[in-house]
Formats: structure tokens, C-alpha cells, sequence
């Protein structure tokens, strides 16, 4: 899932969909700090991702959360919306 980011650790973002893996780290690119989230909702595959002074605290927890919530909406809609 992170052949790209293998120098980036693991970090728990809680109970956010139904399975989720989430990495932090110094970006490669930029040396700036970094947090990365996949999370499945359904049939949907969502990859968040914060840097700089928003890849602190649960910014990236919030972020994923808000993203799942938008999805289990929009697929129990069934107008993805």
C-alpha cells in the first residue's frame, strides 16, 4: 500500500471506516512532516493526507473521519451524493 512512503511509520487514527491504515513521516519531496490515511468505506477507498503544520495533532483523524462520514452517506443514499 506505501511503496512509496516505506519511511513513514505507523499511526493509529481510531474506528474510522471499516478497515484504515494511516503512516507518518517526513515527506521525500518536501522534508516536510506528513500523515497518510487509507480508509474503506464500503466500496469506496479514500486516501487523506495532511502536511506541513496540518500533519499535527488528529488533523489527519479529522480529516478521514469527516471523508468517511461523507461517503457512508452518500453510498446509503444511493444518488452519491
Amino acid at each position: 500500500m506505501w511503496q512509496a512512503d516505506r519511511g513513514l511509520t505507523a499511526l493509529a487514527i481510531g474506528p474510522v471506516g471499516e478497515r484504515r491504515e494511516a503512516r507518518r513521516g517526513t515527506h521525500p519531496g518536501t522534508g516536510e512532516p506528513t500523515m497518510k490515511a487509507q480508509v474503506l468505506v464500503g466500496t469506496t477507498l479514500l486516501h487523506a493526507e495532511t502536511a506541513g503544520s496540518y500533519a499535527e495533532g488528529d488533523r489527519l483523524t479529522q480529516l478521514a473521519s469527516m471523508l468517511a462520514e461523507r461517503s457512508e452517506r452518500a453510498q446509503a443514499s444511493g444518488t452519491g451524493t
